[in-house]
Formats: C-alpha cells, sequence, structure tokens
C-alpha cells in the first residue's frame, strides 16, 4: 500500500504536466484552426471587396465611354489615340480620373488646317501629346481646379485662372452672364459631370499647350522619346 502510494506521488506531478501540456497542445490547434479559418473568410472578403470595387470601376469606366461618345465625339477620338493615357485612365477607373472634354465647337474653332494635321498621320505623336493634357489620373472637381492655380495632367501642369465675379467664381456677383468661371491653360470651364468617382469638364477650348502646334507636320516633337 505504502510503495503504492510512493508510486502514486511521484507519478501525479507528471501525469498532471502531461494533461496540462495535452489540454495546451489541443488548445493551440484549435486557436490555429479559428485563426486559419478567420483569414480565409478575411482573405475571401478582401477579395470579394476588391472585386466589386474594380467591377464598379469598369462600370464607372464603360459609363464615361458612353457618355464621351454621345456628348463629345471628338474629345473621345482625342483620348483613343493615345494607348498610355487610355491605360492609364483603365487603371484609375476604380479610384476616378479627370477629363477636360472640349466641345465640339471648340474643335471647328481650330479652323481646318489644324484639323487636317489632327487627323494626319505623321502628326500622331503631336496628336497623342494634346490628348494626354486632357487627362488626369485622378478626380478633381471644379471648386479643386480653382483652388489648385493649376494642375498636373498626364501631359504636363497647365494654369487655371479664376475670371469674371463672385466668391470663389462661384457665387455670382460679376456681370450679367459672366458669374465667374475658372480657366484651363485659357479654356472656359462651362460645366462638370460626375461619373461614379470620375469627372468631365466641359470646356469651350483645348487645354493644351498651343506650342504643341509648332511640331505639327514634323517627324518628331523636340526632347520626346
Amino acid at each position: 500500500s505504502d510503495h503504492c502510494i510512493r508510486q502514486r506521488k511521484e507519478f501525479g506531478p507528471r501525469m498532471v504536466a502531461s494533461i496540462a501540456l495535452r489540454v495546451a497542445l489541443l488548445l493551440a490547434v484549435a486557436l490555429s484552426d479559428a485563426f486559419v479559418i478567420n483569414c480565409k473568410a478575411s482573405f475571401r472578403s478582401q477579395a470579394t471587396a476588391t472585386r466589386l470595387a474594380e467591377a464598379a470601376g469598369a462600370v464607372a469606366g464603360d459609363e464615361v465611354s458612353v457618355f464621351l461618345s454621345e456628348n463629345y465625339p471628338e474629345t473621345k477620338g482625342l483620348l483613343d489615340s493615345n494607348d498610355e493615357v487610355l491605360k492609364n485612365l483603365r487603371e484609375a477607373s476604380e479610384s476616378g480620373y479627370t477629363i477636360f472634354a472640349p466641345t465640339s465647337e471648340a474643335f471647328m474653332k481650330l479652323g481646318e488646317k489644324k484639323i487636317s494635321q489632327l487627323d494626319d498621320p505623321r502628326n500622331l505623336e503631336v496628336r497623342e501629346k494634346i490628348a494626354a493634357y486632357h487627362a488626369i489620373g485622378e478626380p478633381v472637381t471644379a471648386e479643386e481646379l480653382f483652388n489648385a492655380g493649376g494642375v498636373i495632367t498626364m501631359g504636363g501642369e497647365i494654369p487655371t485662372f479664376l475670371v469674371g465675379g463672385g466668391l470663389f467664381g462661384f457665387l455670382g456677383g460679376g456681370e450679367k452672364g459672366n458669374e465667374g468661371t475658372v480657366t484651363i491653360n485659357g479654356a472656359k470651364l462651362l460645366r462638370s459631370t460626375s461619373i461614379g468617382n470620375c469627372v468631365i469638364h466641359e470646356v469651350d477650348g483645348l487645354v493644351s499647350p498651343k506650342i504643341l502646334w509648332r511640331y505639327a507636320d514634323q517627324l518628331r516633337i523636340p526632347g520626346s522619346k
């Protein structure tokens, strides 16, 4: 009996430690499984959210394309001539982008010579550069255009100015019919349309630098790649 008691005393702590270890291992396995399940659920949730956001961006991009085709076909054709701009716009479709869309009248005001130059395959590089100045890889509102004093387009930086009167150029106070607006490199902002996170600014002229026309009918723009 004493022998048995001594054995129980000797092996008791070992058994308790062994049981505790097994319990700890079981808990670790259970927690590990739970962590894996939660991670998988989180990844699925994130993947779903990403797919939904990408789908929403794609839908907005398609809507912008349709909107431009229906309302600003010349601008749509101009942008379509620059593959790099189109690629950047697709990549920015989820977060949004900005398009400066000259009216059909604005293109007509260019005159027959400049319109012909835009359509001439020899001037593709000039056309691509002009197109790049009409896109920004993020959404920029009319108020932000005023406050910025200038914007960086995919083609380069161009200035913005307030014209007319009124508080911030948007609340009237100028001459009748000229309540105030913003010009983008000399082209007056007429109205703005938001589609998803994208903004389309209708302007009464091209916003690209006029100096680009000097390089029409030449082989390359100096300093270009």
